[in-house]
């Protein structure tokens, strides 16, 4: 018997760390990880703080390894799946992988799926093939049709979770991208069937007040769910 074969590298980047504790967000990237994980790929994950979000759950200063994200991401990670190499970096301090390390997983992987754009240009360069995966699609591409925002920078590939980005009803911008459609991985035995009692109401999460202003485009205002969705308030009335 021959020598074992490596596993193909992946390397994900994306924003956890920035976001502790919001779990709709770090289950969405957390599917990815898994998804690639339990198809036999060598799976690395990039993240990174700023400076001053290097913070403890007090909110004080602190070293990264100590963080309040860093915490959050080891917790995440652990969820999507042991095997999953990480680095999270912040100004010159590090956990997890080395600086050295990561760049040679970028040298050496069949994908860097690069969420939002997150990653860095320099260190995107040293990935044969980078791909840029829109998970939120709309604001971002009439960000940049309106000079507002560079986005996308220089990838081998764009792919999009809005199935209808392109077509000739979807009033978002393609910015002459040959966009690739997706839909979001999904973990089956994260989310067991179980029996809802009668009459029990649809739910859902969302953040109701995002982070950003509505945006407009071509003369139209793209608002924000708290804005949008007052023209259904009175649904639950009329559907009993």
């Amino acid at each position: 018997m021959g020598p074992r074969q490596r596993p193909t590298v992946v390397v994900v980047a994306a924003a956890v760390a920035q976001r502790p504790g919001i779990p709709g967000h770090a289950l969405a990237i957390a599917h990815y990880l898994a998804g690639f994980a339990r198809l036999g790929y060598d799976v690395v994950f990039a993240d990174r703080l700023d400076t001053g979000q290097c913070t403890d759950a007090a909110g004080a200063p602190c070293p990264l390894e100590a963080s309040r994200g860093a915490a959050w991401l080891r917790d995440v990670l652990a969820f999507a799946g042991e095997q999953i190499r990480w680095s999270l970096r912040s100004g010159t301090q590090s956990a997890g992988m080395t600086d050295h390390e990561v760049g040679e997983a970028l040298r050496h992987s069949v994908l860097l799926l690069d969420v939002m754009g997150y990653l860095e240009p320099e260190w995107r360069s040293l990935a044969a093939r980078p791909v840029f995966l829109d998970i939120d699609p709309g604001f971002a591409q009439m960000w940049q049709a309106e000079g507002l925002a560079t986005m996308y920078g220089q990838h081998a590939a764009y792919v999009t979770v809005g199935t209808n980005v392109g077509a000739p009803d979807c009033h978002v911008p393609t910015l002459g991208l040959d966009w690739i459609h997706t839909v979001p991985p999904v973990v089956l035995d994260w989310w067991p069937e179980v029996d809802a009692p009668p009459g029990a109401p649809f739910t859902s999460i969302a953040s109701w007040r995002g982070p950003f202003a509505p945006v407009v485009h071509q003369g139209t205002t793209y608002g924000l769910r708290v804005h949008e969705f007052r023209a259904y308030r009175d649904l639950p009335m009329r559907s009993g």
